[in-house]
């Protein structure tokens, strides 16, 4: 508006960068398509990946540098009449062992001094039988160790069967 309150016409820039302007809504529909379509393309893959880690029967947890568990499959929250959100936090040894601190045998502890894998087989009375533990180094991007993946074995059928040809020697 003018002083005299007359409107202004307002100039229509006809510049190359105003035509550029003009098309950028389809640009961006275009770009929000796309990572749309991306991030369905992720979901389904995270989706995937959960399948995969319900469908194995072992305990198989993942957990971080301080003794947290981070994620869990369905097989082990199972084993404690829980779902996976639950266990989440937690820490392995409180839950594995029903203690507050971890077995001096504990393979997490030992793959974070190490590095390395390892396995431990424990007699284990609040999962009432014989299990082998097995952790190995989880890394981030930066080769960092971040925690470590986990998997519980119930190998105590195993070990009866294993036991039984020398109490039929002896």
């Amino acid at each position: 508006m003018t002083r005299e309150g007359r409107s202004r016409k307002r100039k229509t820039d006809k510049t190359p960068r105003a035509a550029e302007e003009g098309r950028k809504p389809a640009q961006l529909r275009k770009d929000m398509e796309r990572l749309e379509k991306e991030v369905q393309t992720l979901r389904e893959e995270i989706n995937q990946w959960e399948r995969i880690f319900d469908s194995i029967n072992d305990l198989f947890c993942i957990v971080d540098r301080e003794f947290h568990l981070v994620k869990v499959n369905r097989p082990l929250a199972q084993k404690f009449g829980m779902e996976p959100h639950e266990l989440i936090g937690k820490s392995c040894y409180e839950v594995f062992h029903g203690s507050g601190f971890p077995p001096k045998t504990c393979p997490h502890l030992q793959t974070l001094q190490t590095r390395q894998p390892a396995t431990e087989e424990l007699e284990n009375p609040h999962l009432e039988g014989v299990f082998q533990f097995s952790s190995y180094p989880l890394l981030d991007a930066q080769e960092e160790l971040v925690g470590s993946v986990n998997i519980v074995r119930d190998i105590t059928q195993q070990k009866k069967r294993s036991e039984e040809p020398r109490v039929r020697k002896e």
